[in-house]
């Protein structure tokens, strides 16, 4: 069964302490064998007793306040577990295991984990802070006798600082952490990506080019093999051979007219070199005289 803790905000009250060491430091909580140097609160009701190890250990906490012990309503609030243990060197800060049950009647639930057990001996400061959600306001129990009995059975576990509210930071840096490696890891992967779009691009068209190449290549391949084996000749072959044809023409053909005028009718096929023979100068047949061997030049 849970233990239960009730705390009155406006009427719980201790005798102060004047400053000193933290191992020096010690409350007493009505007990008998308290001393002239304790700081003594009230009676021993409030009190939680545990194992070393224990990582079950559960009670239920009532926060009221006034003479008639009225409830505070506590909605909106965070609670959380703070206590020096008995090394005196290690401390607990804990805002993860707390649960509202009741919060308009000022009731909750507190999980103590086990990093609330790791050395036996009484606590040198147990007490509970209610904090509130969005204003970060506190409000503070008083303390309440924290015991860790011995066990001589287990006794492995090592005393550390258990802060949840620093481990909080860390996991959300490691989780801001994991969370840029993965973007950074996805702006990486579409980056190689668009690169790998673009080689593949330039590859297709180098392949194009290349098989282009090779087209043209085996173009001109055939085009010398046609050359080769059917005496095809070039533009400029072609033409000299065309000079060469034209000057036969115009050396070894002779045009005849019937007149000078009949040649000069005709002068569009005559060409440069080319000789031409008139049977007269007029167009008179029954004049014979005026016929003549001409050269044509330019």
């Amino acid at each position: 069964m849970a233990q239960e803790l009730t705390f009155n905000i406006t009427e719980d009250v201790r005798r102060l302490k004047r400053p000193t060491a933290v191992k020096d430091f010690r409350l007493s909580f009505g007990h008998a064998d308290q001393g002239p140097t304790d700081v003594v609160i009230g009676d021993d009701g409030n009190i939680v007793q545990g194992r070393y190890g224990d990582s079950a250990r559960q009670v239920f906490v009532n926060v009221v306040q006034g003479k008639n012990n009225e409830p505070v309503d506590i909605t909106g609030y965070l609670p959380e577990f703070n206590g020096c243990i008995p090394d005196a060197e290690h401390i607990v800060i804990d805002n993860w295991d707390g649960v509202l049950v009741d919060p308009r009647h000022g009731r909750f639930r507190f999980d103590f984990p086990i990093q609330a057990f790791t050395v036996a001996g009484s606590y040198k400061q147990a007490y509970f802070r209610l904090v509130q959600n969005g204003t970060g306001k506190t409000l503070a129990t008083l303390e309440f006798d924290m015991q860790v009995l011995e066990d001589f059975v287990y006794s492995n576990i090592v005393p550390q600082n258990y802060v949840t509210p620093y481990l909080d930071m860390i996991n959300k840096l490691k989780d801001a952490y994991t969370n840029f490696v993965g973007k950074t890891q996805d702006s990486f992967d579409q980056a190689k990506k668009r690169l790998d779009d673009i080689m593949s691009t330039v590859e297709d068209k180098a392949d194009t080019v290349e098989q282009r190449l090779k087209i043209d290549e085996q173009a001109l391949a055939e085009l010398s093999k046609k050359i080769d084996e059917k005496g095809l000749f070039t533009q400029a072959e072609a033409d000299a051979f065309k000079q060469l044809i034209i000057q036969m023409i115009k050396t070894q053909t002779i045009n005849v007219f019937d007149s000078v005028d009949d040649m000069k009718h005709n002068a569009s096929s005559l060409v440069e070199d080319m000789k031409v023979r008139t049977l007269s100068y007029y167009d008179n047949p029954a004049d014979p005289y005026g016929g003549c061997l001409y050269k044509v030049c330019t």
